[in-house]
């Protein structure tokens, strides 16, 4: 290797650790990553499932986390018992990273001279498109009433932007409108 701006070859012992968040076979149907340069990062392959699918690592990850923040910040913030299970519910789409910010969000939030950490009432990102109205959803239901239900959840969700709902079902904003209509849920 020649250093920037050097004229002298060195020597360098490295390693290349790589992660990505798609399968091999999504990286191979994509061409996302050349077949050569996966043999030369392939030597020992490791493959960790989400964090969601880990929920017993959760609370220790947390506790990890709010305990360095403690030693480096002096604090003296700790857990209960509702919080971990809050942390443990939770589906953490950015797995560890996200955990982590959550818990420095939390720990940011919270009195310092205080012994219980604060968290958020909400985890989701801004970009989150999913959700569950699940617990709404009765057998015998039609199509039409889950449709409206779906909707009506989305446009909760996204404070009533159209635009940015439509996106998230999937639909055009002229469909969105129909619908509503349709409903009598019309209001512009």
């Amino acid at each position: 290797m020649i250093r920037l701006g050097g004229t002298k070859e060195i020597d360098v012992n490295c390693r290349v650790i790589s992660a990505t968040n798609r399968s091999l076979e999504q990286l191979a149907e994509s061409k996302v990553l050349r077949e050569d340069i996966y043999f030369r990062l392939a030597v020992f392959p490791i493959d960790i499932p989400p964090l969601r699918q880990r929920k017993e690592d959760i609370p220790l990850l947390a506790e990890a986390f709010l305990q360095e923040l403690n030693e480096e910040y002096a604090g003296q913030l700790q857990w209960s018992e509702s919080q971990i299970a809050r942390l443990v519910d939770y589906a953490w789409p950015g797995n560890v990273r996200e955990l982590r910010h959550a818990v420095h969000r939390a720990f940011i939030m919270s009195d310092p001279k205080g012994k219980n950490i604060e968290l958020p009432q909400r985890f989701e990102s801004p970009f989150a498109k999913k959700i569950s109205i699940n617990q709404g959803i009765i057998a015998g239901q039609t199509i039409d009433e889950v449709e409206r239900q779906l909707i009506t959840a989305t446009l909760d969700k996204v404070d009533g932007n159209k635009t940015l709902a439509a996106e998230m079902l999937g639909i055009s904003t002229k469909t969105l409108y129909n619908r509503l209509h349709a409903y009598g849920d019309f209001d512009e």
